[in-house]
């Protein structure tokens, strides 16, 4: 939880977390099925899956954190200080 006045805020991180494990599992399950073998490329692969997935679904969070003053003792950070999150602008492109 971010801060106690704000419960939920951190609730969508973890969410996207369990679909992107759930998403992988689902591409090495098909992938074995396929007969396919790991190699280096496909673990590497894997390790920019992980990075890329953090990094998309982090930024809001970390966002958040700062707007509610987590990182600053207490002090609320203003948004603008803020880079845009892909995932926030994917989801106001698709009207969600």
């Amino acid at each position: 939880m971010v801060a106690p006045s704000h419960i939920g805020v951190s609730f969508p991180f973890f969410i996207y977390q369990a679909l992107g494990i759930t998403f992988e599992d689902m591409v090495i399950a098909a992938a074995r099925r396929a007969g396919l073998k790991e190699t280096k490329g496909m673990r590497v692969l894997g390790y920019v899956w992980v990075a890329s997935w953090f990094i998309v679904t982090a930024t809001p969070w970390i966002t958040m954190s700062g707007i509610v003053g987590m990182g600053s003792g207490g002090q609320t950070l203003p948004s603008k200080y803020f880079p845009p999150s892909f995932s926030g602008t994917l989801i106001n492109s698709l009207g969600i």
